[in-house]
């Protein structure tokens, strides 16, 4: 398969949508290297942001539907049951402690929090369901 170049990708959520792809077509691979495409995006446009809110300058341009957390959150997410579908529950584990707390992330709105909240919520459970694994 070609490898497809994520730096040219403006809209974040045309990879969500890649990742869901993979995500139904089990191709646990896959997933977990869009995964990591994603979260290495939305890591370098945070940076860039928070760089340029100190320097009053321009951010990269990028289309996304919701909160930047929200990426952030949704490629670990990805990634960890990406995992968890491969039999590597301590590799889900990690994934899953990184999206348990994103209040780290400066500049939330009300939208943003609640997705801080949503991935919590959502880290707990999926904490039980390794346990029970």
């Amino acid at each position: 398969m070609k490898e497809f170049d994520f730096g040219e990708v403006t809209d974040l959520d045309s990879i969500v949508g890649m990742l869901k792809m993979a995500f139904s077509l089990e191709e646990w691979e896959q997933m977990i290297q869009i995964a990591d495409q994603l979260h290495t995006q939305v890591h370098q446009v945070y940076e860039q942001q928070q760089l340029e809110r100190t320097k009053g300058g321009q951010p990269r341009t990028l289309h996304m539907k919701r909160p930047l957390v929200y990426y952030l959150g949704f490629s670990q997410l990805t990634k960890g049951i990406a995992f968890q579908k491969q039999g590597k529950y301590e590799f889900s584990r990690e994934c899953v402690e990184k999206y348990a707390e994103l209040g780290w992330v400066d500049g939330l709105n009300e939208e943003g929090l609640q997705e801080v909240e949503d991935y919590r919520t959502l880290a707990k459970a999926n904490t039980y369901t390794l346990d029970l694994l």
